[in-house]
């Protein structure tokens, strides 16, 4: 997008805010009193079990959980709209777990695996927004939930119990039919462990759908912490889906490379994920290759991605070795007497020396009742061949979304 749209984008914007009648005098005041008080309340709550037996720590963690939200979003008024959301999670029951040390929050048992789920409560998400139809713009200020393409840069870790917010400026706009333009300015990552991460990035992403066989996603990612590694990602991801015959073809190609950024230095790593795959009366079967570079010093990292998503549900790679990580994957996809089934069977390997890491197998069944309730069982089973410890991991949960 070029910096006369942008600029053109911002004029639309604050033209709007100085004639949309904010000197709240006569009708603007009601208008105003009437989004204020017309809004909509949501609620999400799930409750979660989840068991880890970890080689070398002699005692299993058992954690019993519940994660609430409580969302209120206004009405809009003339193109504005507001929204706050607390979030709180309790322990339920007995069982034991640690959480990660960075956190402040507890619980702090010793000798029992970690459980990144800790008790506290926040300020979830509290932004203010401002949309319009020219270019199909939308201006959010605040703090936020922020999810791009498959979450492996930008993401929320919805996964965790509490998730990881953004506060942030962001802007999205359409300049074109098929074209999706997002920035973003980050200050400060909420993680999912009650920390701050103090920052001053960069995000844009511009994604184009335009195209019949595909979607081609460009973005560049710049992270600037006040602690922490700073780096300069610049990507390009490829999707699409062709049909031939009944059978609907699926195909990913992403190539990035991490450089240097701000205060950092020796950077220069490779990122690419290759996946192919074919979708037919339901059923879903897909093979990949995700390879993070790495060159003996450091290893590509993206440490705002959803990483459980990612490489195993065990969660054994949420930071990248430094010999990089080779993760070569299958997945099997589908439904079963209403409820969707899923298996990934991974072999993980270093980008440099190629020695073996281990294997994973994730299983996974959620099914839902009437239109508010979800109920899962999911499963991970690493079984380490050369990094880490062997540690399997079972969870159970329940959530209704009013």
């Amino acid at each position: 997008m070029s910096g006369e749209n942008i600029r053109a984008t911002l004029k639309v914007v604050a033209s709007a805010a100085l004639t949309s009648g904010l000197a709240f005098s006569g009708g603007a005041v009601a208008g105003v009193s009437e989004a204020l008080t017309g809004g909509k309340v949501s609620i999400d709550v799930r409750y979660r079990y989840e068991w880890v037996d970890q080689a070398g720590i002699a005692n299993e963690a058992k954690a019993s959980t519940v994660r609430t939200r409580l969302g209120y979003v206004t009405g809009e008024y003339a193109g504005f709209r507001a929204f706050v959301e607390m979030e709180n999670t309790s322990r339920v029951g007995g069982g034991d777990y640690t959480v990660p040390g960075a956190s402040p929050h507890g619980p702090k048992a010793s000798g029992y695996p970690v459980v990144a789920d800790p008790i506290f409560t926040e300020l979830n998400q509290a932004w203010l927004e401002y949309a319009t139809a020219q270019w199909s713009t939308r201006v959010r200020y605040g703090r936020q939930r922020v999810t791009l393409d498959n979450h492996r840069f930008i993401g929320n870790v919805g996964w965790r119990q509490n998730e990881q917010t953004y506060d942030a400026f962001t802007l999205g706009t359409s300049p074109a039919k098929g074209l999706r333009v997002f920035y973003g300015y980050f200050t400060n990552a909420n993680t999912v462990v009650g920390t701050n991460r103090r920052m001053r990035s960069h995000i844009v992403n511009v994604a184009y759908a335009g195209l019949p066989f595909a979607k081609v996603t460009g973005y560049g990612y710049f992270l600037d912490f006040e602690s922490g590694t700073d780096t300069r990602t610049l990507g390009l991801r490829i999707t699409g889906k062709r049909d031939l015959g009944g059978v609907a073809v699926l195909y990913t190609l992403e190539y990035a490379r991490q450089r240097d950024y701000q205060d950092s230095s020796g950077i220069d790593a490779k990122y690419h994920r290759i996946e192919v795959g074919a979708k037919a009366r339901g059923v879903v079967v897909k093979v990949g290759q995700e390879l993070l570079g790495g060159d003996g010093t450091y290893g590509f990292q993206t440490p705002l991605a959803t990483l459980h998503a990612m490489n195993g549900w065990a969660d054994k790679f949420l930071s990248t070795p430094a010999n990089g990580l080779d993760d070569r994957y299958v997945l099997v996809g589908g439904s079963l007497a209403g409820s969707k089934l899923k298996a990934v069977y991974h072999d993980f390997s270093a980008d440099t020396g190629g020695s073996d890491y281990g294997t994973e197998l994730d299983l996974v069944a959620t099914r839902r009742i009437g239109k508010r309730f979800t109920v899962g069982a999911k499963y991970a089973s690493y079984e380490a061949e050369g990094y880490a410890t062997d540690t399997d991991k079972l969870w159970l949960w329940g959530q209704m979304k009013f």
